[in-house]
């Protein structure tokens, strides 16, 4: 005859076993999946929204670029045979840019380099807005650029990011058969664009 003692060990047994069970079915898991997280850009933006854009530095070098009948032309310095490719390049990498921090706006730009920004990184879109990021020093540790746009808010962007898109001023988005065009009188006396993207003073 079974000892009342093992019958209640065998219950507690199938009680355990049973709960066991039930939590490892699907949908039932004590633990939490976490959801994707969706990836912070600075600004939300499609590729087909932008019509131009300017990269300036605090020197007065420029490269502007505008969206034409389907093809991007460079306007500033002028040239012909644009590469379409690094266009696109940039403007992928300008609608990627997310913030590796916030450093909110309680900031002295003058320690930061963004009392008289080294770079302006100005967007058109179609609908006739625009956005102005303005690009500082690098961090101590150089992984990335104080950066600042119109609203104050301070950030800190990729490097690898901005050296890419500023480095279009070093060698401008042209094929390599292209040639520069010699300015015209009209970029002479103010750069051939349309108005929002002509620069403005810098904060």
């Amino acid at each position: 005859m079974i000892r009342r003692s093992t019958w209640v060990v065998l219950f507690v047994f199938l009680l355990l076993l049973g709960v066991t069970w039930f939590l490892q079915r699907p949908g039932t898991s004590s633990e939490t999946t976490p959801s994707p997280t969706s990836v912070a850009f600075l600004f939300s933006l499609n590729a087909e929204e932008v019509a131009g854009f300017q990269i300036t530095d605090d020197s007065g070098r420029s490269v502007t670029l505008v969206h034409q009948e389907d093809v991007w032309t460079l306007l500033e310095p002028p040239a012909e045979d644009v590469d379409q490719m690094r266009v696109e390049t940039a403007i992928n990498q300008i609608l990627s840019l997310r913030p590796l921090s916030n450093l909110g706006d309680d900031m002295k730009l003058m320690l930061i380099g963004l009392e008289t920004p080294q770079y302006t990184i100005r967007v058109q879109l179609v609908s006739g807005a625009e956005h102005i990021l303005y690009i500082g020093d690098l961090t101590p540790i150089n992984n990335g650029y104080y950066s600042r746009l119109v609203d104050g808010s301070i950030v800190v962007l990729s490097k690898y990011v901005v050296d890419s898109l500023v480095g279009l001023l070093d060698q401008p988005p042209i094929m390599p058969t292209a040639t520069l065009l010699p300015p015209t009188s009209t970029s002479t006396a103010s750069p051939p664009v349309t108005t929002p993207l002509e620069i403005t003073p810098q904060p």
